[in-house]
């Protein structure tokens, strides 16, 4: 991944899904160099695969696939705390709990190859949201060289071993691969009662504590966020987070403080230790459309997503909609980004901090573009305008992620396309 050239064959592996890709993270267990990705088609017919790359002359292959009825807002792999179940979790219309079954454990309990649909099994966890919302209210590798060094497994994914491959499955010039089941372990939802009628509101994104993994928090456009306790399936509370929808959340380092971004054009920031208050991190400038007087401007524009420095919990990442510049705000003093990245053409699709390294941060855009940043300088430069490192796509970029396992590679999805670059 280079200012002046696309990667060589031995930096960048490439998988074509049959249908366009959204939802992307990378595993974070050891050793494992795959992918969960999903499907945005505008149906009730989506799907969710598990990829992996065996061979380092090869590329990415399928090894597990399942049903999801409406699109996915967002695609997460559990925290790795010792070996145990392999699981995943997805939002959209509601929050589903996921375990990637080993072959042997397969054998042991008798499931067939294809996984089960996506429908709300019995013994779904629900909620009743008014009641919640009444009672809580408040105010989104290895030693490899460059951005890439310092931590992790190896610089290349592991090779194919004599007992990973057999029959059943695997793409033309690729081994067949053994394909793993995929099972709804649980589901979670958010229910209104209207009347006599139940809404559940669906939800635009979440995020999985990394220090406590049985906690998450989900995002909605109800403009509320429920924290989970997933290994007992039940809300352990609910606020009213924004005036508007909530597009994205983020827990930051340690178990007790995330932040949210919405269409109020606010990041908040909320304490589970005390939920009565929240801090304003920083509010979008309002609109004023030309020819109008202030008093009439619509509001304050949207802010889509949200990421948070784990390396250095004082620092965080948000976007405007349709905006090509990415603000880095500080929250020890809050109201004025203490930087911003002016590097894309077009507007930001997605962001990602470095899981190894405070001073660096991936954007993708609309442009084509992804982008590596250092933003090491940030505190004499109010606009950075250079990137690091960059790749072009052969389409607008609509999602990326930074392996934590593997940090010298970045995965990015574009199209049918998911691309793993090495940086």
């Amino acid at each position: 991944m280079a200012a002046s050239h696309r990667p060589t064959h031995k930096e960048i592996y490439t998988y074509t899904a049959p249908w366009p890709v959204y939802g992307l993270h990378w595993s974070q267990r050891p050793g494992a160099f795959r992918l969960g990705i999903a499907s945005l088609t505008e149906t009730n017919s989506n799907k969710l695969q598990v990829i992996q790359l065996f061979n380092k002359g090869g590329d990415f292959v399928k090894i597990a696939e399942a049903d999801h009825s409406l699109p996915v807002t967002k695609f997460m792999w559990s925290p790795f705390h010792g070996m145990g179940p392999d699981l995943f979790a997805t939002s959209g219309d509601y929050l589903r709990l996921w375990e990637l079954v080993t072959p042997d454990e397969a054998m042991d309990t008798g499931l067939l190859e294809s996984s089960p649909g996506s429908g709300g099994p019995p013994g779904t966890a629900s909620l009743n949201a008014a009641a919640s919302a009444a009672s809580g209210a408040g105010a989104a590798g290895g030693g490899g060289g460059g951005v890439g060094g310092g931590g992790g497994g190896g610089g290349h994914p592991p090779s194919v071993s004599s007992n990973s491959t057999s029959s059943g499955g695997g793409y033309i010039g690729t081994p067949a691969v053994e394909q793993r089941p995929i099972i709804c372990r649980a589901t979670l939802a958010n229910v209104r009662r209207v009347g006599q009628q139940e809404y559940c509101a669906p939800l635009t994104s979440f995020d999985w504590n990394e220090t406590d993994p049985s906690l998450c928090v989900t995002s909605s456009i109800d403009t509320t966020c429920t924290v989970w306790d997933v290994e007992t399936q039940q809300a352990k509370t609910q606020l009213i987070a924004h005036d508007k929808e909530v597009f994205d959340v983020a827990f930051s380092k340690g178990v007790n403080v995330f932040a949210s971004v919405g269409a109020d054009g606010s990041v908040r920031m909320f304490d589970l230790r005390s939920l009565e208050h929240s801090t304003i991190i920083y509010e979008t400038p309002a609109a004023t459309p030309q020819g109008i007087a202030s008093a009439a401007t619509p509001g304050h524009p949207s802010l889509l997503r949200l990421a948070w420095n784990k390396q250095d919990p004082s620092y965080l990442a948000t976007f405007q909609q349709d905006t090509n510049a990415v603000l880095i705000l500080d929250i020890r003093v809050p109201a004025i980004p203490v930087t911003e990245l002016h590097g894309h053409a077009s507007a930001v699709t997605a962001i990602g901090w470095a899981p190894h390294s405070s001073g660096h941060i991936c954007t993708t855009g609309e442009d084509a573009q992804a982008l590596v940043w250092d933003i090491s300088q940030m505190s004499t430069l109010k606009h950075i305008q250079d990137p690091l490192l960059a790749y072009t796509a052969d389409s607008e970029i609509n999602q990326m992620s930074w392996s934590k396992t593997s940090p010298e590679w970045i995965a990015i999805s574009h199209g049918n396309s998911v691309q793993a670059l090495k940086v």
